[in-house]
């Protein structure tokens, strides 16, 4: 999220800095021709870029935050009721491993499979390459976001 907000700062304070540039720009070409007296009017004040990069920065803060959102996946909040609904309807759960292979999880109740979806764990149990499936023995679920360390949740009786 950090990305998103600097690449806004940066975009922003580009735009401002090529507007301001120019207006020193016409700024000095003005003094030069003797007309120096005629900036400091009040209706130029009113009359400068200022709406226009307001504009574009707000713009552009839109375009990346959003960008940034879809990258990295994040209106799961958005879309947490239309979630909760498919998993209440889901009668077949899958384990995604960390090489792409898919497994069909079997031994272990729906509910318990329910209450740990789309999380990490780690599932010891038998593999059947036959038909894709692993009969779980013990399911365990990842403490924290990135911390390593797994807590047993489900063991086969």
């Amino acid at each position: 999220m950090k990305f998103a907000y600097i690449s806004q700062v940066i975009a922003f304070i580009a735009f401002h800095a090529i507007g301001m540039a120019a207006q020193l720009s016409k700024l000095l070409q003005q003094s030069h021709n003797g007309e120096f007296s005629s900036i400091l009017n009040v209706t130029d004040i009113f009359a400068s870029p200022l709406p226009i990069y307001l504009l574009q920065f707000i713009l552009i803060a839109l375009a990346s935050t959003g960008l940034f959102i879809v990258s990295q996946a994040h209106f799961a909040v958005f879309l947490s009721h239309k979630f909760e609904q498919h998993i209440s309807q889901e009668t077949e759960f899958v384990l995604l491993s960390p090489v792409d292979d898919i497994y069909r999880l079997s031994g272990i109740s729906r509910d318990t499979l329910v209450r740990h979806a789309n999380k990490k764990v780690i599932i010891n149990g038998t593999i059947d390459t036959d038909s894709h499936s692993i009969k779980v023995q013990q399911l365990q679920v990842q403490l924290g976001n990135g911390l390593g360390r797994y807590e047993s949740v489900w063991q086969a009786p």
